[in-house]
């Protein structure tokens, strides 16, 4: 464990800032809370869960660090509004699109390829993820196994459109969005709830966190535990590589952040 000594700096100047425009009534009702954000993998939209079963995706400037306004929108580079019809936990952004060929007539699933266009991916309260396309909003693909709330997605940060998502009900399932969303892969390790997981930067690691102290991480390509990492005191709620994969950084309800060699 690392102990940081910080210095005191200048108060961080705000970019942007986000307001839901929410009314009296649905304020004071179980929902409208914002969960989740997330950037894309360029930097060209922000997206978060306002509340309200509702997902905005803003258009970013990257070079003046600011929502691009509604009057300097572009056509393939604009607010997306997308109502999910349940409460949204998490989101990730995926970097590959579908052919515009539905798969069926009555569903909406999609054929992917190679594409820079962005997809997102959300996690809801039912444990259903929704896949949609950035650019209109429309749905793509729907997955469905978990029966519990889904607490974290993330994406391989290869490109190859794997993506895992980590639910209440004490799984990791892996997900193939190149094999028309088909589930490989469930993991489970020793917790009843997990609350985030995380790949390394090469993709050869996953880690999951939950309650009951768990830290886990898993071989991507056996598919096998490799090992389970003891020293927090409490839940663990949140993990994330350092760039280069060195460093595993994971957080507590213990209020400890521990720094790991994974």
């Amino acid at each position: 464990m690392l102990n940081l000594r910080t210095k005191r700096k200048e108060p961080a100047r705000i970019a942007d800032y986000l307001d839901a425009q929410h009314n009296n009534i649905s304020l004071q009702k179980a929902g409208c809370e914002a969960w989740s954000c997330a950037w894309s993998p360029d930097g060209s939209y922000f997206a978060w869960s306002q509340g309200n079963r509702i997902v905005k995706l803003l258009p970013w400037n990257k070079f003046e660090h600011t929502i691009i306004p509604k009057e300097k929108e572009q056509e393939d580079h604009k607010t997306v509004t997308i109502y999910t019809g349940e409460l949204v936990w998490a989101l990730a952004f995926g970097s590959k699109t579908a052919d515009t060929k539905p798969y069926s007539i009555n569903l909406n699933w999609y054929r992917y390829h190679d594409a820079k266009d962005l997809i997102l991916a959300t996690g809801l309260n039912s444990g259903r993820i929704r896949i949609y396309e950035v650019k209109t909003g429309q749905l793509m693909l729907e997955l469905l196994d978990h029966k519990e709330v889904i607490r974290d997605l993330k994406f391989a940060p290869d490109s190859s459109l794997r993506l895992a998502s980590a639910c209440r009900d004490g799984t990791i399932k892996l997900w193939d969005l190149d094999d028309d969303g088909n589930m490989y892969k469930t993991l489970r390790g020793d917790s009843k709830w997990l609350y985030s997981c995380t790949w390394s930067p090469d993709a050869k690691m996953l880690v999951s966190v939950g309650d009951c102290k768990s830290v886990i991480i898993w071989d991507t390509k056996t598919l096998q535990r490799l090992r389970r990492l003891t020293g927090h005191h409490h839940d663990v709620c949140g993990c994330d590589f350092s760039p280069d994969g060195a460093l595993l950084a994971t957080s507590s309800y213990d209020t400890r952040i521990l720094i790991w060699d994974p």
